[in-house]
C-alpha cells in the first residue's frame, strides 16, 4: 500500500476544509495554469524537488484539463449563439464545430426580412417523431416546429418552406468547446473575470484524482465531494443570481 503523505492541509483533520480555503490557495482572484498545479502540489505533492515529486506537471495538466471540460459542461458557464443558413432542399444544418451540448434552437418567426427576430423551438427525439407520425421523414414544408440532434447535425421538422429558409434563420445558443490549458500562463474559462472565483474547483477536481492514483480514497472522496459541492454552487449562482457577482462558499 502506498503510504500516505502529510502536508500542511492535513495537520488538523477537523479543520481541513477551512484550512484548505483560507491557506492553501492564493487571496487573487484569478488561476493561471501554472498557479493551479502549484495549489495541487501544496495539498497532495509539496515537494519541490522534481525527482521526488509523485506527479509530473503533464499528468497535473492532464487532470486540470478534464476539470476544465467537466465544469464549464456541467455549469454551462461559456455560451454562445451561432446563426446558421437553412434551406428548403434538406431539414438538416451542421452543429457548430466548437459546440460541447446544444442548449437551446430558435428559428426566424418570419416577421421581417431586415431586422430578424426569433421563437423557441421544442426539442424532439427521431423516436418521439416515429411515434407522433411514422411518415413524419416524408417531406413536409413549412416553418419548422421542432428540433432534434442526429450525429453532428440538427435535424428541422418540418422542413423549412423556401420562404422560411433563407440567411441565419436559425439561432443556436451552445455550451462552447474551449481550447486546451497548455501554456503556464492560461487562465480557466476564456480568462472570464467573472468566473475567476470559480477556478478553485479546478484545484479540487485535480486533487480528488491525485489522491485516487496513490489509492488513498479517503482523501479522493473528502476532494470530490468538494468538487462537486462547488460545481453545485457555481450552477446555483450562475443560473439564479443573473448579472451578480459570484463567489465561492463551501461550507
Amino acid at each position: 500500500m502506498t503510504p500516505r503523505r502529510r502536508h500542511p492541509c492535513r495537520l488538523f483533520p477537523g479543520f481541513l476544509l477551512m484550512f484548505s480555503v483560507s491557506h492553501c490557495v492564493p487571496t487573487a482572484y484569478a488561476l493561471t495554469l501554472a498557479e493551479i498545479q502549484t495549489q495541487v502540489r501544496l495539498i497532495v505533492d509539496p515537494s519541490t524537488v522534481t525527482g521526488k515529486q509523485i506527479f509530473t506537471d503533464a499528468q497535473l495538466q492532464t487532470w486540470i484539463n478534464q476539470a476544465h471540460i467537466d465544469v464549464i459542461r456541467r455549469s454551462k458557464c461559456m455560451q454562445a449563439t451561432a446563426y446558421v443558413d437553412t434551406s428548403s432542399t434538406t431539414r438538416y444544418v451542421h452543429i457548430p464545430p466548437d459546440a460541447m451540448t446544444i442548449d437551446r434552437v430558435a428559428y426566424w418567426d418570419g416577421a421581417s426580412t431586415s431586422t430578424l427576430s426569433y421563437r423557441f423551438l421544442a426539442r424532439t427525439f427521431k423516436s418521439s417523431l416515429d411515434s407522433k407520425s411514422p411518415s413524419w421523414e416524408r417531406p413536409t414544408y413549412g416553418i419548422p416546429q421542432e428540433w432534434f440532434v442526429f450525429g453532428s447535425s440538427i435535424g428541422l421538422h418540418p422542413i423549412p418552406s423556401a420562404a422560411y429558409a433563407g440567411s441565419a434563420r436559425m439561432a443556436i445558443d451552445y455550451t462552447v468547446r474551449v481550447s486546451s490549458l497548455t501554456n503556464a500562463s492560461d487562465v480557466p474559462f476564456g480568462d472570464n473575470p467573472t468566473l475567476y472565483p470559480y477556478h478553485l474547483t479546478l484545484v479540487w477536481y485535480t486533487v480528488w484524482m491525485a489522491y485516487q492514483s496513490i489509492g488513498s480514497l479517503s482523501y479522493a472522496d473528502y476532494y470530490r465531494k468538494m468538487y462537486y459541492d462547488s460545481i453545485s454552487i457555481m450552477i446555483t449562482e450562475l443560473r439564479d443570481y443573473a448579472g451578480w457577482q459570484p463567489t465561492i462558499r463551501v461550507q
